[in-house]
């Protein structure tokens, strides 16, 4: 993770509304198993000044949801 001075803004899209809403305070995270990564996050949130957070339709990100598909393969595979 970043720690040099300066990274003070970031700026996160996701395809996904859920966890978009979650990282912005707005949706509850009831998954047990998901609630210490969320924790996780958040605390590594703290490190930056600004953080934007918004949400783009998955075909309007393709290249990103290519990368996803291929990470999720390729750990599935090993």
């Amino acid at each position: 993770f970043p720690s040099h001075d300066s990274f003070r803004k970031l700026q996160i899209e996701g395809d996904s509304m859920l966890v978009v809403e979650q990282l912005k305070g707005n949706w509850a995270v009831n998954h047990e198993g998901l609630k210490p990564l969320y924790a996780e996050v958040k605390e590594l949130l703290l490190n930056f000044d600004f953080v934007a957070i918004r949400h783009v339709y998955r075909n309007k990100n393709t290249v990103a949801d290519a990368l996803a598909n291929k990470a999720m393969d390729e750990r599935r595979s090993s």
